[in-house]
């Protein structure tokens, strides 16, 4: 099974809580950093070689700044975003277009995130 190199940005202390504690239901999945602010997660992303980046969206559920930024950068990179109560999520990816996650559900996410990678 392909390992999953997550780097965590910016995103509210509970969502930082469910992603640590999704992240220990899989011992293929490794949380590879924290990041703050567009500019240390771009230094981050590469640093780390991250292939999975969690941040929030918008209040308004629309799609971070820093989406763009690190696409270009990084356009194998996988962005998930999620919402304040982790209960919706997307992805966004260089080539396609937005998926929304239908279960953030620890285990369906991995799965759908190894199947994108």
């Amino acid at each position: 099974m392909r390992s999953i190199r997550v780097l965590i940005g910016d995103v509210s202390d509970d969502v930082r809580e469910w992603i640590l504690s999704a992240t220990q239901l899989d011992p293929e999945v490794n949380v590879v950093g924290n990041a703050l602010g567009t500019f240390q997660i771009l230094l981050e992303t590469g640093a780390t070689r991250a292939d999975v980046l969690m941040t929030s969206l918008r209040e308004d559920g629309s799609e971070p700044g820093v989406v763009s930024h690190v696409l270009s950068e990084y356009p194998d990179v996988i962005v998930a975003a999620f919402g304040r109560e982790v209960d919706h999520a997307a992805i966004f990816r260089l080539v396609g277009p937005r998926e929304d996650i239908l279960s953030t559900e620890p285990e369906a996410l991995w799965r759908m995130l190894r199947e994108r990678l």
